[in-house]
């Protein structure tokens, strides 16, 4: 299974000497601990062409479940449910293949840089729209990762500290001493929950 969404086009002629056109769909298990939002976002992905849901779970423990059951290429996770962070950490235990894309999120460096670090392949954050959602769900489907311009060059410089971190690692044999996290890159509190409008 691979977490690509792609449409292997042909032209007309290429497709009378045999090539055939083959839509590839992902497939998205969605998460979050509300009823309402989870089935409102499953309505709404549902109409997309490109996209296939193939579940709602609510907690942790199902997550889990449905990731070895229904092997979705992506997982649509509620950042507010409980647990969210264990259930980044574990989709990629369950399938490597599966990849996470983390909503509720706000914009803010710390934000979206924690939940880099932790596993996450996308965000929407609280400002983005059902299209933004959609785009965030497709690209990671590609293998992209859409971002602001701020945060892609947050995610920049965090991986040129870790690059620093593995030299100095690699010129002194030992693990480098673990440095305190600044101000800006904890995570804010969680933003109150949202509604979907359809």
């Amino acid at each position: 299974m691979t977490a690509l969404s792609a449409v292997i086009g042909t032209s007309p002629g290429k497709a009378a000497r045999g090539h055939v056109s083959i839509v590839k769909t992902i497939r998205v298990l969605i998460a979050a601990d509300v009823r309402l939002y989870r089935e409102g976002l499953a309505q709404v992905l549902s109409r997309e062409p490109m996209l296939a849901v193939v579940g709602t779970v609510a907690t942790y423990e199902e997550a889990m479940s449905a990731g070895l059951q229904l092997r979705p290429d992506i997982i649509l996770l509620d950042m507010q449910m409980a647990r969210s962070p264990e259930t980044v950490r574990e989709a990629g235990r369950v399938d490597p293949n599966i990849k996470v894309v983390a909503i509720g999120l706000t914009d803010a460096e710390g934000s979206v840089v924690s939940c880099a670090e932790i596993g996450v392949a996308g965000y929407v954050p609280r400002s983005g729209s059902l299209e933004d959602l959609v785009a965030a769900v497709e690209s990671v489907g590609r293998g992209e990762f859409l971002c602001s311009p701020l945060i892609a060059g947050t995610l920049l410089r965090r991986l040129s500290v870790l690059a620093r971190e593995a030299g100095h690692r690699g010129r002194h044999g030992q693990e480098p001493r673990a440095q305190p996290v600044r101000e800006a890159e904890r995570a804010p509190p969680e933003p109150s929950r949202r509604q979907v409008s359809r």
